[in-house]
């Protein structure tokens, strides 16, 4: 995934220190909760499962 930030110098270190961190850490987040759909069928909310609970989806 790539974003482009405006505002220049001040725009680039917002992107890099602020935004892309945010989006890597969003962007885990969702797709823990895909593999753990696709292996149980259910649905997450707004707590994410564990990991003991997402091992089938890795192995």
């Amino acid at each position: 995934m790539d974003f482009v930030v405006k505002f220049g110098p001040l725009g680039w270190l917002m992107g890099n220190f602020m935004m892309k961190p945010m989006m890597k850490r969003i962007t885990k987040d969702v797709m823990k909760g895909l593999a753990y759909y696709v292996v149980t069928g259910n649905t997450v909310g707004s707590k994410l499962p564990s990991d003991a609970d997402l091992a089938p989806a890795l192995a």
